[in-house]
């Protein structure tokens, strides 16, 4: 993994391609409104616009054009490309989404040929969603260029995401194993799903998805359900270290988490409201979601309790710190998205696993001190019960003699009953050390 992680970024590049042929498109966009009006704009753009309009900017290709390739991004979007009026490029997902408004966002190329210098290079979108009006910038340059660009600026957050992932499944496997053994629960599954959940919506968003994932949609989606349900797992685990103190705290978001979760869903299948539109109220709730457990950790901090969880506070605070870090960057692209906040994870689960060592090592000594416990028990039993037995056989076998050579009566009816309260005694003893046998394996 460590020869992986450094070759990849550290060794020299060899994927087949003409170095430096991708660019940012450089040309006089023009803004065309349903009216033939023209405006001079500057891609990226963003314009104020209804939902559902059409958003439409042209430019004119350069004489000497080259044979190229175009590139634009498409943001929850339909695109169409144009070339001197003629459909080169388009997506849609419209006919093969099961549910919600918009397509899913992707990389949309189009060819650019030697014979398209001087012809008008239009460029279309729709969408209902906030994302409409917004138009991308176009990169251009040989295929493989464009994608290896790509692959570069994004490539490093999604093997973190990966690996990430990978750690949180391995996590949540040995805590269920551990949780078996013990017959006892383990909060570490529940940190294993809240880390695994992020590693997906890291994955599922990244802008290079639609080059390993085969359906973008779909991905899209599993996105936007991790995303809601994140929060959950991490605020169970908080719970749990605590020991519950703070649970009527915890509860109400347990409940705005699950409630969210359906209600959102629900509307989306049934092509009410979009994913995007509830977007907002996934973002508060995990804003209230980071307030909330960082607030319960700062008063332990100032009640001098965490130090029962010592490791994972430490983690906890660089989870919410890069929880904020992460809200933050949605609203501040350039940011490498997901990177911080898998790193602040990774961070957490090594905290946690040390937490979770010294449970289980405090759990074995138990175990150890309760089996010495036991045989010293079983030992006892067995040698008390023993020396016991002895004087009551020989009380047994003087009430034997005196019922034989008695001859009054009174005195055979107290020997009488002598014997029959030690044979009862003598019974009792006698189970008590079976039961010692039992327990130490000699029956």
């Amino acid at each position: 993994m460590l020869f992986f992680v450094i070759g990849e970024f550290v060794w020299p590049e060899d994927i087949p391609s003409e170095q430096g042929a991708c660019s940012v498109m450089v040309a006089d966009w023009k803004r065309v409104y349903s009216d033939g009006s023209r405006e001079s704009v500057k891609l990226p753009g963003f314009w104020e616009e209804k939902r559902d309009v059409t958003v439409r900017v042209e430019t004119q290709l350069p004489d000497g054009q080259e044979e190229t390739w175009g590139c634009i991004r498409s943001s929850q979007q339909d695109i169409r490309v144009f070339v001197d009026g003629n459909l080169r490029a388009s997506y849609s997902t419209k006919d093969t989404r099961l549910f919600g408004k918009n397509s899913a966002s992707a990389y949309v190329f189009f060819k650019i040929y030697k014979e398209d210098a001087g012809k008008v290079l239009a460029i279309e979108t729709i969408s209902d969603s906030s994302y409409s009006g917004r138009v991308n910038q176009v990169f251009v340059g040989e295929k493989q260029d464009i994608v290896n660009r790509f692959l570069k600026e994004n490539g490093a957050v999604l093997i973190v995401a990966f690996v990430t992932a990978i750690i949180s499944m391995i996590t949540v496997v040995a805590s269920l194993i551990l949780a078996f053994l013990h017959k006892k629960e383990i909060d570490m599954v529940y940190l294993g799903l809240g880390t695994l959940l992020t590693s997906i919506i890291i994955i599922t968003e990244s802008m290079i998805r639609q080059f390993f994932l085969p359906s973008i949609t779909v991905a899209t989606n599993v996105g936007f359900f991790a995303t809601m349900l994140a929060p959950y797992p991490f605020l169970v685990y908080a719970n749990l270290i605590q020991g519950k103190r703070y649970q009527k705290v915890y509860i109400p978001v347990f409940f705005c988490i699950i409630a969210n979760f359906v209600l959102s869903t629900v509307l989306h299948i049934s092509g009410l409201v979009d994913f995007m539109d509830t977007m907002m109220l996934d973002y508060i709730l995990i804003i209230v979601s980071l307030v909330v457990g960082g607030a319960t950790i700062l008063w332990d901090l100032k009640n001098h309790r965490a130090k029962e969880y010592r490791e994972v506070a430490i983690g906890l605070i660089g989870i919410v710190l890069a929880g904020f870090f992460e809200v933050y960057y949605v609203y501040a692209p350039g940011v490498a998205g997901g990177f911080v906040f898998c790193t602040a994870l990774c961070f957490l689960l090594l905290m946690a696993s040390l937490k979770t060592g010294r449970n289980m090592q405090a759990i074995e000594k138990e175990k150890q001190r309760a089996i010495v416990t036991g045989e010293a028990k079983v030992q006892f039993l067995a040698h008390m019960s023993h020396e016991i037995r002895t004087p009551i056989n020989a009380v047994l076998g003087m009430d034997t003699m005196i019922l034989r050579e008695s001859k009054e009566m009174h005195i055979k009816e107290y020997a009488l009953d002598i014997q029959n309260a030690g044979q009862t005694l003598l019974a009792i003893i006698n189970e008590i050390l079976d039961f010692s046998k039992i327990e130490s394996g000699k029956l």
